[in-house]
């Protein structure tokens, strides 16, 4: 299964890695979930199992993010 996470970061910014490998930042939530459920529709219409995993670095900010609280993780598969 193919992996996207994205992570928002300490610096208030939103980090995108596939697999592992980080290949983009982006200042806001919304290019940063445009771009990555736009890839992760890709590599499953071409086949592929995917999941998008969204996340928090830990100590980020004194709040949580209200999206990362309710979605978590969300299988394309």
């Amino acid at each position: 299964m193919e992996r996207f996470v994205v992570t928002w970061t300490r610096e208030g910014r939103w980090s995108v890695s596939y697999d592992g490998e980080t290949f983009a930042t982006y200042p806001t939530e919304e290019e940063a979930l445009s771009e990555t459920f736009t890839r992760a529709a890709e590599r499953k219409q071409a086949g592929f199992k995917v999941v998008v995993v969204l996340m928090q670095v830990r100590n980020a900010l004194d709040r949580h993010h209200p999206l990362i609280d309710a979605l978590g993780a969300i299988s394309l598969a």
